[in-house]
């Protein structure tokens, strides 16, 4: 339940993360790694870091636990924001949040907000499913693959772009 319900806190503080303005503001340094590295999880401005650490701090209280447990689970967390910013692909599978999907997160910056696992990222609309480029080492890290990924990026940003001055 713990890691059900930090997950969801943490899906939604980092979607707002994501506001334009707030992004700017405070997530951007972040998203300086478009490759996620280890030194990209813990590289936050201190009011983001902050922030996305209430949903641990807040389900405590919600989910009555020895103190042991509560630091177990809170270095748990470190340890997994890591593991999510390695670049080593792990696993395939759908429902858990691998390093592959946090990488088409820094890619594309509008899907895969989760922690641990990809549900709400699918309730919300913003999962996006790795591509074989991803897993395979070769493929990921070819000029043609480098150069298609920064035409999408381009693509979507002048999408968003095009929406903005629309409104």
């Amino acid at each position: 339940m713990y890691l059900l319900a930090t997950d969801f806190g943490i899906y939604w503080l980092h979607r707002w993360l994501h506001v334009k303005s707030v992004y700017a503001l405070l997530h951007k340094p972040h998203h300086k790694w478009i490759v996620p590295t280890p030194f990209a999880s813990i590289a936050f401005h201190p009011v983001d870091g902050w922030v996305q650490s209430l949903p641990y701090h807040i389900c405590v209280f919600l989910f009555p636990m020895h103190k042991v447990l509560y630091l177990v689970l809170f270095t748990f967390v470190q340890l997994w924001s890591i593991l999510i910013h390695d670049g080593e692909y792990f696993t395939h599978d759908p429902v858990i949040n691998s390093a592959a999907h946090h990488t088409v997160h820094h890619l594309y910056f509008n899907y895969n907000y989760g922690q641990y696992f990809t549900l709400w990222d699918r309730i919300g609309g913003s999962y996006r499913q790795p591509n074989d480029e991803i897993y395979n080492t070769e493929l990921r890290s070819t000029k043609s693959v480098y150069v298609k990924q920064a035409k999408e990026v381009d693509a979507m940003v002048t999408s968003l772009a095009d929406t903005q001055k629309s409104k």
